[in-house]
């Protein structure tokens, strides 16, 4: 993420998070496009048999086919261990 130590240790564990999910959406979008030209320029080459954008760029989109129930469970551990978090070390 390019964070420097003194950096990292300034924040608090709210801000970490919220700079992780800002980096990690940076990295998928950049992804996106990047795979977005690839199909669009090996498309142009075949003319049978080429996947759907999301098969072949499956890899970026293999996670978003969970189950309600599976998000809930991971929903619940990570509250689980950001409470434990928060009563081991406080909110700071």
């Amino acid at each position: 993420m390019g964070l420097m130590p003194d950096q990292f240790y300034a924040m608090t564990w709210n801000q970490y998070c919220i700079r992780c999910r800002g980096f990690f959406a940076k990295e998928r979008k950049e992804w996106e496009r990047t795979g977005w030209a690839t199909y669009n320029a090996i498309r142009v080459h075949v003319s049978k048999g080429m996947p759907s954008y999301k098969k072949f760029m499956s890899f970026l989109y293999e996670g978003e086919d969970m189950k309600d129930e599976q998000k809930d469970l991971i929903r619940a551990i990570m509250n689980k261990k950001t409470a434990e978090y928060v009563e081991k070390y406080g909110r700071n």
